[in-house]
């Protein structure tokens, strides 16, 4: 049997990601994997994440999250073909770059082993409950099984990558495969930078249903995952407001009267953030009336984190 007979990509057609893990913050939002604890809870909807490391590393990334939203596309796509999915999968690396818009490069093969690693380590409790059902303890993103397999070149005696294999949590499998909540990504998605791919996740969830939500700033810190200080917060969604840097959605800064606010006005606690689907723009986002005739979600989640 040759070896494409073995691999379940490529993917086709469009990307899909699992509405929890795009509504609440289980990746560190740096590249470098420093973030060695986040917890996350809202009391008004009941909800605790509690992710660390395993020693010596840093829990997994924003994009290591790429690789589960590879997985979870090819679960999809099999599904959407009649096949019937499981938790193991196998790929090429070829193919997960060609989808997560990475070159070929050698600095990719060598962090492919990184991200594995991190998406196997990373430890994760959570009371949100899956196809049903919940897990008291720890789990991690993929189970053991996941590895890259390696050949021997006979001639120059070089590995060479032949597939990834991964076999995903139980908890994020009955996800995909009994909630049927997966939201189609934006080609441009694996273009953004790291808080720019956590506000269109939270975009993407809450404006599905309704053409604009709105969320004071400190509760969309926390909502983020996003360890900053506030004031540089705002100034970060200020800068991504201006140059209009999320694809599909505007988000626009307000005071409590729905005023347009500059990058240094107003206090921080007064601050509201407006998301709104492109083609359901209020105004001339200047004047958008009192900020109570919008959707409000004021009361806060609490998220720790440690470096």
């Amino acid at each position: 049997m040759k070896q494409l007979d073995l691999l379940d990509s490529p993917l086709h057609g469009k990307v899909k990601g699992e509405r929890h893990i795009m509504e609440f913050p289980f990746f560190d939002l740096s590249r470098r994997a420093r973030r060695k604890r986040l917890r996350y809870s809202d009391e008004t909807r009941g909800i605790t994440i509690d992710i660390k490391a395993v020693e010596g590393s840093g829990i997994a990334t924003i994009y290591d999250k790429d690789m589960i939203v590879y997985v979870a596309s090819l679960i999809v796509q099999e599904l959407a073909n009649g096949g019937s999915p499981r938790r193991e999968y196998q790929f090429s690396a070829n193919d997960f770059f060609r989808v997560a818009g990475r070159d070929r490069s050698k600095r990719s093969y060598s962090n492919l082993e990184n991200t594995i690693e991190r998406l196997k380590g990373t430890l994760i409790r959570t009371n949100i409950e899956t196809g049903g059902e919940g897990i008291d303890g720890w789990f991690n993103w993929f189970d053991s099984g996941t590895a890259l397999q390696y050949a021997r070149d006979q001639e120059t005696g070089e590995k060479r990558l032949k597939m990834i294999r991964v076999v995903l949590c139980e908890w994020l499998f009955r996800a995909i495969l009994r909630d049927g909540k997966m939201l189609e990504y934006c080609d441009a998605y694996f273009n953004l930078r790291p808080i720019e791919r956590r506000l269109y996740d939270l975009a993407r969830v809450h404006c599905e249903e309704q053409a604009t939500w709105t969320l004071q700033l400190e509760p969309l810190r926390q909502l983020t995952g996003s360890d900053s200080e506030l004031s540089k917060f705002r100034s970060q969604l200020a800068a991504i407001s201006e140059e209009d840097r999320l694809p599909d959605y505007d988000i626009r800064l307000v005071d409590e009267y729905g005023q347009a606010l500059s990058a240094r006005a107003a206090s921080l606690a007064k601050v509201f953030v407006v998301f709104s689907r492109r083609e359901f723009l209020i105004g001339d986002g200047n004047a958008m009336g009192p900020i109570n005739n919008l959707l409000v979600e004021q009361s806060g989640p609490n998220v720790e984190g440690t470096a």
